[in-house]
């Protein structure tokens, strides 16, 4: 509890604000923000997160659909750099969302946090009985194991299937952000 009443995010606030005590309800009063969070700051960092590691994130996703699917060492690069494009997509829309950055690289785990943003999200990795969807799993093994296994190897098609998806993951993280500073810049006035 502690915790939640130091950090002063917008994440927080709309949860002291909006949310509803489902825990010890009987017993502990919930106390609404006496004053509003500083969004004008907010928005400041998210928007200078946003711009410096976005251009990054599609650099990488580029840089991996560059090269050629015919060399196991260029599919290998490729590899790699899509799964960084997956978590930096990731950790980009958490810091818009919460102002502060994920010290995590699982993109299995970023994506159980984050996936809740938007049904589109949600739906790129669904993983049903009826359509396998492997791309996190193959994300977290292409970080892991791309340069540190020496037999790694990946079929081309597979490759393409898992690209495909992170530039979609981009577009999607894009919208979102986009949408969440556009909210920022409204409340400032406030």
């Amino acid at each position: 509890m502690s915790y939640v009443r130091s950090h002063r995010t917008p994440f927080l606030y709309f949860a002291y604000r909006e949310g509803v005590l489902l825990y010890r309800k009987d017993t502990f009063y919930f106390r609404r923000p006496m004053r509003p969070c500083n969004f004008a700051k907010a928005l400041c960092d998210a928007r200078t997160y946003f711009e410096i590691f976005l251009p990054l994130a599609d650099l990488a996703v580029k840089t991996a659909s560059a090269g050629s699917p015919a060399s196991p060492t260029e599919r290998r690069w490729s590899a790699f750099m899509t799964a960084q494009a997956g978590v930096l997509y990731y950790k980009i829309l958490y810091y818009v969302y919460h102002n502060r950055p994920f010290d995590s690289d699982d993109p299995l785990f970023l994506h159980e946090r984050m996936r809740t943003l938007s049904t589109e999200l949600m739906l790129l990795f669904d993983n049903s009985c009826t359509r396998g969807n492997a791309t996190l799993v193959a994300l977290k093994r292409f970080g892991k194991a791309a340069f540190g296994e020496l037999g790694f190897e990946e079929h081309p098609m597979e490759l393409e299937e898992h690209m495909t998806r992170v530039v979609r993951l981009g577009g999607i993280v894009e919208r979102c952000c986009r949408k969440r500073l556009k909210f920022y810049e409204s409340l400032c006035g406030e």
